[in-house]
């Protein structure tokens, strides 16, 4: 039935009406739990007793989803101490150990026995001020052609996993949900002004080190401070591949501070004209990364195109460009890092 297809793709996403209707689980206890208003209302479900790092799942209609469109996947979750029942926020770095964060993963298998496991998912970093006694997942995935011709034979289903099967944890307000096409503002969130890090992934959740601090540049309310323990680890963007056609030309804006890793209250400075990858002081550059394209994958990196020096006490301005050749017209994976 269309009208399945409509809005969230995921049902009973809210365990409103008291029941567990189309979700299954692995290993453990379960209960539909009432949330007081300093819990944020409504229901969620809370998984005791946990035999396994994986959770929750549900299946849906693969006919609702249209290839080559993005969708949105989000929910929300908390982690409890058995026993006393004490609530903890998920701590990315500790992936092997009891306050390891979620994630959703999508795993389908096609009409022709392909099967796959997209990791679309992932916990989001939120501002001080915005906290709210959740840890919060999101992510976008693309939908491919293998990913809807599933026949008779295939499946779909979305579910959560890694956190320490030690760990109580509840769920509330699943979603999966059709983004618009849109081209005009193809880094969404890019300044953070939501409070999270929503829209973003990381290459690693033990050597990816960020959050969201207050206040931002020129007035805004927030910006992402970041460090890495790998030179190869970042933060990125999914960017819509329809939106890159050959011939044009994009301009890549930001603002960058460079702060002490030890002492962030201490501001630092840079070389503005130091151009090598593996130089201690060189200033900030960008990646946009280009893969599963008719040619080679590409990877372009970008230094600041501004001829302006460094200050360390500000916000400094960066700018770029980017021209779309034919083969990069042709990429359906590409990635705007920080890092």
């Amino acid at each position: 039935p269309r009208d399945v297809c409509d809005g969230n793709l995921v049902r009973n996403s809210d365990f409103a009406d008291g029941t567990t209707r189309w979700w299954t689980w692995y290993k453990c206890r379960f209960e539909v739990v009432d949330l007081s208003a300093a819990e944020g209302g409504g229901r969620a479900i809370k998984l005791t007793d946990r035999g396994s790092e994986k959770t929750l799942r549900q299946y849906f209609y693969a006919d609702c989803l249209v290839a080559g469109e993005r969708y949105e996947f989000r929910a929300s979750f908390r982690l409890e101490r058995p026993g006393d029942g004490s609530v903890v926020k998920c701590q990315r770095a500790d992936e092997d150990g009891d306050l390891g964060c979620e994630e959703m993963r999508l795993s389908n298998k096609s009409s022709k026995g392909v099967s796959s496991t997209h990791y679309i998912g992932y916990t989001h970093e939120v501002a001080s001020d915005k906290l709210d006694g959740w840890d919060h997942m999101s992510g976008v995935l693309t939908i491919t052609e293998d990913m809807v011709d599933h026949g008779t034979a295939g499946y779909m289903f979305m579910y959560t996993e890694e956190v320490d099967e030690k760990m109580d944890v509840s769920y509330k307000n699943f979603s999966i949900t059709r983004l618009p096409f849109s081209c005009t503002d193809l880094v969404a969130n890019g300044s953070f002004e939501d409070g999270t890090t929503s829209r973003w992934e990381h290459s690693s959740p033990t050597s990816t080190i960020y959050e969201v601090v207050s206040p931002g540049a020129d007035g805004s309310k927030y910006a992402v401070r970041f460090r890495h323990t790998s030179s190869t680890a970042t933060i990125y963007h999914r960017m819509d591949p329809r939106c890159f056609v050959e011939g044009q030309v994009y301009i890549i804006r930001g603002k960058f501070k460079y702060l002490d890793l030890n002492d962030p209250s201490q501001a630092l400075s840079c070389d503005p004209t130091e151009r090598s990858y593996n130089a201690g002081d060189h200033c900030p550059y960008l990646r946009v990364y280009f893969s599963s394209c008719d040619g080679n994958t590409e990877d372009l990196r970008r230094w600041n195109e501004l001829d302006t020096p460094w200050d360390p006490d500000a916000f400094n301005e960066w700018q770029a460009t980017i021209a779309i050749t034919a083969n990069l017209a042709t990429c359906q994976s590409i990635k705007f890092e920080l890092g």
